[in-house]
């Protein structure tokens, strides 16, 4: 066993992977967080989202929250329909009670997260200025980039629960490769805004694609 977490120290030092999950999850501390109009939740089968969102609740960072997920291209954990319902199900065990949820059970990817729980939003009288975003750690900057060019007079801000490099070793790292190339394929889409992507993570993508890229 220890000779197997010195192979993933190793790798994950040699690849540069630590240095593309920090840039893709630039977040604002907690502390420094103020707070919002609305904790805005993206939907996934990942449980971690829906227990950090109840986190910042906890820590007055909204009076209101926000889940946006229908069906993912993941099958949602039993009994649940929609990610919202699953997340939504999480927050209230922890507390955070149902009349300060707003829910959107019909968005399948980042896009539609934004546009379609916006839109419930405003179907229900309520018009935030300011929104804390709460997604996995990797879909972090995405999601402000989607908020930046469908929404640009909203200010948001972005915080995620705590994803140690480690977890990406294997399979997941071609992810967080796919997701700086989606982070450009969509803003020329325009889908979001156009996207600096620093000299020092471009040279750890293109050591990741030399080492792991199929």
């Amino acid at each position: 066993m220890e000779r197997e977490n010195e192979k993933v120290v190793k790798i994950v030092e040699e690849s540069g992977l630590d240095t593309i999950l920090e840039y893709l999850g630039e977040e604002t501390p907690i502390d420094v967080l103020q707070k919002t109009d609305a904790i805005f939740v993206f939907g996934h089968f990942q449980p971690g989202v829906a227990y950090h969102a109840a986190h910042l609740w906890k820590e007055k960072k909204s009076d209101r929250m926000v889940i946006a997920g229908g069906k993912g291209i993941y099958p949602t954990p039993s009994p649940f329909s929609t990610q919202a319902d699953f997340y939504a199900s999480i927050v209230k065990e922890k507390g955070i009670p149902e009349d300060a949820l707003i829910l959107e059970h019909e968005s399948s990817n980042v896009l539609e997260n934004v546009v379609f729980g916006m839109r419930t939003c405003h179907a229900l009288g309520f018009f935030p200025k300011t929104l804390a975003l709460c997604a996995l750690p990797p879909l972090l900057k995405r999601c402000e980039a989607t908020f930046l060019k469908q929404f640009p007079d909203i200010i948001v801000y972005k915080s995620a629960f705590s994803m140690p490099p480690e977890w990406f070793v294997d399979g997941r790292m071609v992810r967080l490769l796919g997701e700086l190339d989606r982070l450009r394929e969509y803003a020329k889409k325009g889908d979001i805004v156009e996207v600096e992507i620093p000299k020092r993570v471009l040279s750890a993508e293109k050591k990741m694609k030399k080492m792991f890229a199929p």
